[in-house]
């Protein structure tokens, strides 16, 4: 995408699967779509992949996170709502796997634009992969439902085989 990127991001060193931890999810808590994919993530999906993952957390980074939004902060359940990052890049790179279960919106995605350039493999719906797709496989899983974002998530989080094929393909 060199309309979004230069050659610098483009070729830029990413961790292995083995330098990463946990999950992350990124979006200005000012656009619907992105309060909404929190929303979901914290009442159904988060659940069932702790369920599987006992200790793993979620870090939710946004611009502009509301009281409604900070109060889902959870340490004891891995929901961790840590709002404004000054380096979305690093935090990306951070993460083992980035969730963007939109319901709803339209148009590329930055954040699944930036996981890609920074290898981190993607769990995100119809709607987050929409005029993103290409020939190619997604760089991560595309499911629309809670139990299967879940899942595919922890599929990506656990099997490095998987992690490392997802991560090429960004």
């Amino acid at each position: 995408c060199p309309f979004m990127f230069d050659d610098k991001q483009l070729n830029q060193s990413n961790p292995t699967y083995d330098e990463r931890e946990g999950f992350m999810v990124i979006g200005n808590f000012r656009h619907a779509p992105n309060w909404d994919a929190v929303l979901w993530l914290k009442q159904q999906v988060w659940p069932l992949i702790r369920k599987q993952l006992p200790h793993a957390s979620l870090s939710v980074y946004g611009a502009y996170p509301p009281p409604k939004a900070t109060d889902l902060h959870d340490v004891k359940s891995g929901f961790l709502v840590k709002g404004w990052v000054d380096d979305a890049v690093y935090a990306m790179q951070s993460a083992r796997v980035c969730l963007a279960p939109l319901r709803f919106g339209a148009g590329i995605k930055g954040k699944l634009a930036e996981a890609m350039i920074c290898s981190t493999p993607s769990v995100t719906t119809d709607i987050g992969a929409e005029s993103m797709e290409t020939i190619h496989e997604w760089a991560g899983t595309i499911a629309n439902d809670a139990q299967n974002i879940a899942d595919a998530a922890v599929i990506l989080h656990q099997d490095k085989q998987r992690w490392q094929t997802a991560s090429q393909l960004g």
